[in-house]
């Protein structure tokens, strides 16, 4: 009766459903104690340990919970590779961060498209803007930024800090300058280190023209970096903050124009923190950007022995090599850094300087005037426009050149037209710049001959220069209807201690078919007397004295004068945006001419000139002049204009 099979099977039955509620009693105790050893890894910053743990049993938790993990495990693993690529510059420096954002950009395309999932998908977008703009990657992130589609106040500071960094790089600045605002605005304490963002934005506001604005925020700066730091364990423990913003000051000075302030400040800091890179490197960038790059380069080269993996030192590095011709270096240099630092800013800088240097390049200068007078001494009317046509460079020193220069003139009742045709070879390196042409000039006085140039840099400031042509252009246009040419050459020296000063030395000759011979000399200072940020005003004396052998000739040739006048030139800076700027220039000049056996007459012109630096070093230059001077004791007024480009293409 009691080992019926109905009571075996009912015995069965009971100890298996018993079995089952034990299972199910002791699984969801594993499960309780699993999910609360995953909150405390959570909880003590280990995010790769808490998703481990809740990886070995996945059915503990929903999928939106497994998402969550495994977003923190990825931020954790961006954070940590950031502090890799500040520590480094060797070329695997990104291995990390490149893996972090693969992993970051899959699960971003794996999660449902419900509304579960927003929470977490807005979180894993913000660390994912925030590596793409660490990596360089500034396309993306811009992207993913501006496809967040939502008000900078509610936007994560660390956010928008990333987001301004990656427009800075893409040079939109304005969207850069409201990045780095509201992320001041709205930080906590502990959110963003401050001092550095203000610096970045600084930076930008001055590359944007805003110099008045860069006061402000580096005002703001000064007042949050005391000596000291704060309620700092040990007493009077040093800031850092303390000496960025007092090299911030200087940098500011510097580039604001104020060059001798900003030196007395970073020398001073020097002083005390003598072994500070980014205070040498500020300071031997001030003085590259006074007119001294081989003053700089030496001394980048001193602290990269100390330090051969100083960035700012290497940097440093590249830009004076470029300056100073050696190309050789300053490539090597420009392509280590890009590979292994391609988020860098000054290095995408130095990539576009480089591009440059390698592009083709034309160049125009053209020229035009015209006076109402009965009589001329000039021609009544007259331009002329000079082209150069640059190869890209070729052995790296080498640039093949395609030259015309076309010229006309009116000079009652004939009018007389002026090309000549060259080709020739462009030679810069180290301390030598040359040029070396072939031409022939055409028409009834058509010759072949040839030309060149030489510029040599012995030091920092000085230059030494010569020059001869065999077939000059600028003759006067009344010898060349007769006619006549001429083969001139040119010696001059130029001493130039700072950016701001400069002297010229030259002496000419010119030799005329005709018999004539002109000797000229002159010597000219050049000095600025005002610089800000927004005003320039720059002040030039000149003298000058010449001779002729015949005088009596067609055109004008007074057997000696002499000539000293002094030009004063304001400048104006309404607008800038990074390298692009616009300037506009007003210039008076006033002075005296005596002409020998004449007497001494004044002599004025008054000019205004606009100037657009754009993209890729694109310059165009353009004006107008009107002025007035003797010719045989006789005032000739004259109206010109010229037009200059400069393009790399």
């Amino acid at each position: 009766m009691f080992d019926s099979p109905a009571l075996r099977r009912s015995c069965l039955a009971l100890a298996i459903a018993t079995a089952t509620t034990a299972s199910g009693a002791h699984a969801a105790q594993n499960a309780d104690e699993l999910r609360a050893k995953v909150s405390a890894a959570a909880g003590a910053g280990a995010a790769s340990l808490a998703l481990d743990l809740a990886q070995s049993q996945p059915e503990a938790f929903d999928p939106v919970e497994l998402a969550s993990l495994r977003h923190a495990a990825i931020a954790q693993r961006i954070r940590w590779a950031r502090a890799e690529m500040r520590e480094s510059a060797a070329p695997r420096r990104n291995v990390a961060m490149d893996s972090a954002i693969a992993d970051a950009v899959a699960l971003r395309a794996s999660l449902p498209a419900i509304p579960a999932y927003d929470a977490v998908r807005l979180r894993l977008t913000h660390d994912l803007i925030y590596a793409l703009a660490q990596r360089g990657r500034t396309d993306e992130a811009i992207a993913l930024f501006e496809g967040l589609r939502q008000p900078l106040e509610k936007t994560p500071a660390y956010v928008l800090v990333a987001a301004g960094q990656a427009y800075e790089l893409a040079e939109r600045r304005d969207e850069a300058i409201r990045c780095f605002e509201a992320a001041l605005a709205s930080a906590t304490p502990g959110d963003i280190d401050r001092v550095a963002v203000r610096e970045q934005l600084i930076y930008t506001y001055l590359d944007r023209g805003r110099a008045e604005e860069a006061a402000a925020q580096l005002a703001l700066a000064e007042k949050e970096s005391p000596p000291y730091v704060a309620l700092a364990p040990l007493p009077e423990t040093p800031n850092p903050d303390y000496e960025r913003a007092n090299r911030l000051r200087a940098q500011y000075l510097v580039y604001t124009g104020n060059l001798n302030a900003g030196q007395r400040v970073l020398d001073a800091l020097q002083h005390d923190a003598p072994f500070s890179s980014s205070l040498r490197a500020a300071a031997t960038d001030a003085r590259m950007g006074d007119g001294h790059p081989e003053e700089a380069r030496n001394a980048f080269r001193a602290d990269l022995n100390e330090r051969p993996d100083d960035i700012e030192a290497l940097v440093g590095l590249a830009r004076s090599s470029l300056t100073l011709r050696d190309y050789k270096t300053a490539r090597e240099v420009i392509g280590s850094l890009s590979e292994a630092l391609p988020e860098q800013g000054a290095v995408r800088a130095l990539q576009r300087d480089l591009q440059v240097h390698d592009s083709p390049l034309l160049t125009v200068d053209a020229g035009g005037g015209r006076t109402g007078d009965d009589r001329p001494f000039a021609a009544r009317n007259e331009w002329s426009i000079d082209t150069h046509l640059y190869s890209a460079p070729i052995a790296e020193n080498y640039r093949l050149l395609v030259h015309q220069f076309v010229g006309r003139a009116d000079l009652d009742p004939e009018r007389k037209t002026r090309v000549r045709n060259g080709v020739g070879v462009d030679y810069r390196k180290d301390r030598v710049e040359a040029q070396a042409e072939l031409h022939r000039s055409n028409g009834d006085n058509g010759r072949t001959g040839a030309s060149g140039m030489v510029h040599y840099y012995p030091s920092d400031g000085w230059r030494l220069t010569a020059q001869v042509d065999s077939d000059l252009n600028d003759i006067p246009w009344r010898a060349y209807a007769d006619g006549t040419h001429a083969w001139g050459m040119q010696l001059g020296v130029r001493w130039q201690p700072s950016s701001r000063t400069y002297v010229d030395a030259t002496y000419r000759r010119d030799d005329y078919s005709d018999g004539n011979l002109r000797q000229s000399g002159a010597v000219s200072v050049s000095r600025t007397l005002y610089d800000a940020p927004r005003h320039g005003v720059t002040g030039w004396v000149s003298v000058e004295h010449s001779d002729n052998r015949r005088s009596d000739v067609s055109y004008f040739s007074p057997p000696s004068d002499n000539s000293g006048q002094a030009t004063v030139m304001y400048e104006w800076r309404p607008w800038r945006d990074g390298r692009r700027a616009f300037r506009q220039r007003v210039y008076g000049t006033a002075g005296l001419y005596h002409q020998q056996g004449v007497g001494t007459d004044p002599i004025w012109e008054v000019r205004l000139e606009q100037v657009w630096d754009l993209q890729r070093d694109t310059r165009i230059v353009y004006g107008v002049g009107y002025g007035k001077r003797p010719y045989d004791g006789e005032p000739e007024k004259r109206l010109s204009a010229y037009f200059s480009l400069n393009i790399p293409f």
